[in-house]
């Protein structure tokens, strides 16, 4: 069972950006429910595996951090020139347009940084900030940061540039964790700000099944 549901969220998670140029994803999964918004929900919710990073006030980040609220998580890096602020824009209009169809929904943001080479939890904070004051900041060391981007098949390389100034390619799926530290969902980029609020307002209502792992 684990192998077929990795399997299906390395299909998902085929669409990488180079430079703010997009590089075309597989075929969607015949067994993946697709969303209004072109994103994907996953058959089964899947949990995910213990992991410790650090957020940007300097506190421990673990599966327990997602208790209480739905998260959008979206991995990136403060440098990165396009794709990560318009996504953090994006992401933010998501959440607006949740927040006036259902003013009860609370969705958390979080952006993990896979640069941690340049993102302490400062620049993490001034970033993310700049968004919305409730999005946090998550880095960590590199080999800790690479482990829990795994669990999404994740990828990231560095494209072009110096030592201290380089550009990083990365996939950029924003994922959707229920408050059980379980992936449901994955939506592609650019988000479809009112397609992405209505899918997420539905998950939420319908919460996370009985019995899913």
């Amino acid at each position: 069972m684990h192998s077929r549901r990795t399997s299906l969220i390395a299909g998902m998670l085929g669409m990488l950006l180079c430079c703010g140029v997009a590089i075309a994803a597989p075929a969607t999964p015949p067994t993946t429910a697709t969303l209004r918004s072109a994103g994907f929900l996953l058959p089964e919710p899947m949990a995910l595996q213990p992991f410790t990073l650090v957020d940007d006030q300097g506190k421990a980040f673990t599966a327990k951090s997602f208790a209480d609220r739905w998260t959008l998580l979206f991995f990136g890096y403060t440098h990165c020139p396009d794709v990560c602020p318009a996504t953090l824009a994006q992401i933010r209009a998501v959440k607006t347009a949740l927040e006036t169809m259902d003013p009860a929904a609370d969705v958390s943001v979080v952006f993990v940084s896979i640069d941690p080479k340049r993102d302490g939890s400062e620049e993490l904070a001034r970033y993310t900030k700049m968004f919305g004051s409730d999005f946090l900041g998550v880095g960590g060391d590199q080999a800790d940061v690479d482990a829990f981007a795994r669990q999404f098949r994740v990828k990231y390389a560095v494209s072009s540039g110096t030592s201290e100034a380089y550009l990083i390619d990365h996939t950029s799926s924003v994922a959707l964790i229920s408050p059980r530290a379980q992936l449901r969902a994955l939506f592609s980029v650019p988000l479809r700000t009112e397609a992405v609020a209505m899918d997420i307002k539905q998950l939420l209502r319908a919460g996370t099944p009985a019995g899913g792992t």
